[in-house]
């Protein structure tokens, strides 16, 4: 939540140790960190566990240890009527329960301190004043035990965050929020007010986290950094307004930092409440929330790695036109509908909490949800055109057993150059349509060789698939703008894309006849009299591989503006529905700049609007749809409710952006999408999409349109390289499969999308 918100010769080796040892004898002096050693803790390889859901136990924001065979579980808690951002408000404390298990049952909790005990940095006061009476509140108890690392000594030490002492009045005043307790044992109690053996409060020196005073984390492992000292652990602060993100490695008492770290992190920003441990690999991996929200019913989780504690630390970066710079690193894009809050390592296993806000500003209702961590590294990167999978594997976010019948595994597509369009089944034969990019076509070059729309055929979705075939040549006469070919409106700036092949069974006509669907907002563009006032076009088609147009002649070559109603005006990448309503089938529509979504049913024929529909599709109170693109559409046949999907947020060609759901119980009913709620900034990476997102990356590509096979509804994903010339990317076919649930955001319950989450199963 916001708070104020080739390896070295010999020689080489031994003049870097000497000059490591000699840095080592200047406290606090700042140094190149020269991680050496195991670390205290190595997850296991043994089997994942599933996930533990903990309710009604008032503990919150906090951590969960084992020490000896009992678990502890510390938290913040709320049940006094502690109301964060207001002024003042009674601070109910830091609390700890225990269990012989994580799943419980858990005692009542007890305080770690009183909040009524004096606060010795700020004289005459008590830590009401600090937590209760400046509207930031005191966050995130993280107890830890100088075990195998630092001292040795077995002593229990406190961290929190308490953002008032920044503002308090000199000489009172802190360059940062944290401070540290020692306890007289794992339940406390905790502080100077504690007394013997080792109650003490001390506000901790720091360098690299100096001036920070976003919700923090320890590492959950210790590595030894420099030759002479034992093993320690780092502190992960976020900065004011959780701009960046920095690491400090902490003395041996961990009640101070050393100036050893990292300052500013690269690539991580608008991240929060972090969490680091040492996978069995021997990577380190870093979890946060991402974006950062206060008390949100959903966020996404994000990672970094390293090949030490102190770095240099990475995160996966993504690439297109307009791409979200996080997509690819959000391991799960709701967090189980709360928000991440740190690691901690138990028995050998990696585990995330999770709070599972309820969006109010007093939580005492919110639950708790561990969730284990399972790292396995990956060789692709952004831009390689293959399927991506974050190397944390997604939550699971539910406690239900499994479905019996599990859904058919994705299909990949490698080596054909057909990209944006759809796949379908006409009798027994598999058909691949797209646009074709070998020919060098570029998009946003003003005179660029379209290559045209191409289809390919197989007896299986896996293929062998043929070499594409043109569903219509690109030199062809376009009968809406005389005197030229399709290369005028399709080789400019703003191309020809996505390729909808329908036909006319069962609905409309209903005499067998195909129909092409495209975008080419070029035609929006054109000089008076050919001005369009829609980005589409159709095309009367002689069979399911063409040829199609006007130029294809007798008996259904035809080329047709549609006349559209709700959708015109709309320029953006469009789908076509799979399921049958009305008789007919329908068209989602992005508005210019994908700023909303519209929804008409078909003609008779199919290539007209019926003027029967409905625009702003998806609005949520104030907040549209927006920013959205690449739709696709079905209909459950077990709940019959209609799933929308698309592409959130919108981008071009990139190697990673969200696939957003929607649903509704008619096709021209009212479309909802899962709202959040909390404390967030508004945006089209903000945490309003959390909930609704079926996969923050959508494995390494871009959500096209939905396909239905045989009663199988398919996403199919453009694995695009991030080019503006995209020839060489792949394709995926990920099955969707729908289960309707009656959470929603604030309930304090665990959120899993009603759209099971991709696989992405690697290439």
């Amino acid at each position: 939540m916001p708070r104020t918100i080739r390896r070295p010769g010999p020689a080489v080796a031994v003049l870097l140790l000497l000059i490591a040892a000699l840095l080592g004898a200047l406290p606090g002096a700042a140094r190149a960190a020269v991680p050496i050693g195991p670390p205290a803790n190595i997850p296991g390889t043994a089997p994942v566990p599933a996930g533990v859901t903990v309710s009604g136990v008032d503990l919150h924001d906090g951590q969960i240890q084992k020490f000896g065979s009992t678990y502890y579980l510390y938290g913040t808690m709320y049940n006094c009527g502690y109301t964060w951002q207001q002024q003042p408000t009674p601070w109910c404390g830091f609390g700890v329960s225990t269990a012989s298990s994580m799943s419980g049952p858990w005692s009542t909790p007890v305080m770690l301190f009183s909040k009524d005990a004096p606060d010795p940095y700020n004289p005459g006061h008590t830590y009401q004043d600090v937590c209760g009476n400046h509207r930031s509140g005191c966050f995130s108890p993280r107890m830890v035990q100088r075990s195998g690392w630092g001292a040795g000594d077995n002593v229990f030490v406190l961290w929190f965050n308490a953002p008032a002492y920044m503002s308090l009045p000199a000489p009172n005043t802190a360059s940062h929020a944290y401070m540290t307790m020692g306890c007289n044992g794992p339940t406390g109690p905790c502080g100077a007010s504690a007394g013997a053996p080792y109650g003490t409060t001390h506000r901790p020196t720091l360098h690299q986290c100096d001036g920070a005073n976003g919700d923090p984390g320890l590492t959950a492992d210790s590595e030894r950094v420099a030759v002479g000292e034992p093993s320690s652990i780092a502190l992960i602060c976020p900065s004011v307004g959780t701009t960046s993100v920095s690491v400090e490695q902490l003395d041996k008492w961990g009640t101070n930092g050393t100036g050893v770290g990292v300052d500013k992190v690269p690539g991580i920003a608008n991240a929060e409440a972090m969490g680091a441990y040492r996978d069995a690999s021997g990577t380190w991996v870093m979890t946060f929330a991402d974006h950062n929200c206060g008390y949100c019913a959903g966020t996404g989780a994000g990672y970094a790695t390293a090949p030490h504690m102190l770095g240099p630390w990475t995160v996966q970066g993504n690439k297109g036109v307009g791409q979200s710079d996080d997509a690819r690193r959000i391991f799960s894009p709701g967090s189980c509908g709360g928000q991440v809050d740190t690691v901690s390592v138990i028995d050998g296993q990696a585990w995330e909490k999770i709070d599972l806000w309820t969006g109010a500003m007093n939580e005492k209702g919110a639950n708790l949800r561990f969730e284990p961590l399972n790292f396995k590294a990956s060789s692709h990167t952004a831009g390689d055109g293959q399927v991506w999978r974050p190397e944390l594997a997604a939550f699971g976010c539910t406690d239900a057993p499994p479905p019996a019948t599990a859904p058919p595994a994705p299909v990949t597509i490698s080596g054909v150059d057909l990209h944006d369009g759809q796949i379908q089944k006409f009798g027994s034969t598999y058909y691949l349509y797209g646009t074709m990019y070998n020919c060098g076509y570029t998009w946003l070059a003003t005179a660029t060789q379209w290559c045209g729309f191409g289809v390919s055929t197989a007896s299986s979705m896996n293929g062998p698939w043929s070499t594409p075939q043109l569903l219509f040549s690109a030199t062809a006469d376009d009968p809406y703008y005389p005197g030229h070919t399709y290369q005028a409106v399709c080789g400019s700036g703003s191309g020809c894309f996505s390729p909808r092949m329908i036909q006319r069974s069962g609905w409309g006509a209903n005499d067998g006849v195909f129909i092409l669907w495209f975008n080419a907002p070029g035609y929006k563009n054109l000089p008076a009299p050919y001005t369009a006032t829609n980005g589409y076009m159709t095309m009367g088609c002689n069979g399911p591989t063409g040829p199609c147009g006007a130029s294809a002649g007798a008996p259904y070559g035809t080329t047709h503006r549609p006349s559209l109603h709700q959708c015109d005006g709309a320029n953006g990448d469009a789908g076509l529905s799979t399921s049958v309503e009305d008789n007919t089938l329908a068209l989602v529509c992005p508005m210019p700049g994908t700023g909303s979504l519209s929804l008409e049913e078909l003609s008779y024929w199919g290539t007209d609007g019926s003027g029967t529909g409905i625009t702003h599709l998806g609005k949520l109170d104030s907040t549209e749809l927006g920013n959205v693109e690449s739709t696709g559409l079905f209909k459950d046949s077990a709940s019959h409710k209609w799933v929308l999907t698309y592409a959130d947020k919108n981008c071009g060609f990139c190697s990673g952006t969200g696939t957003g759901y929607a649903t509704a119980d008619t096709l021209t009913g009212t479309w909802t999408a899962p709202a959040n709620t909390g404390v967030y900034a508004a945006g089209p990476d903000s945490p309003a999409h959390s909930r609704r997102q079926v996969s923050a990356n959508s494995c390494g590509g871009k959500p096209d349109t939905v396909s239905v096979i045989d009663g199988q509804a398919w996403q199919k994903i453009n694995l695009w390289t991030g080019s503006t010339a995209p020839a060489g990317s792949g394709l995926l076919l990920e099955p969707l499969s729908y289960q309707p649930s009656g959470n929603k955001a604030g309930d304090g319950q665990p959120w899993l999308a009603e759209l099971a989450p991709f696989t992405c199963p690697d290439m």
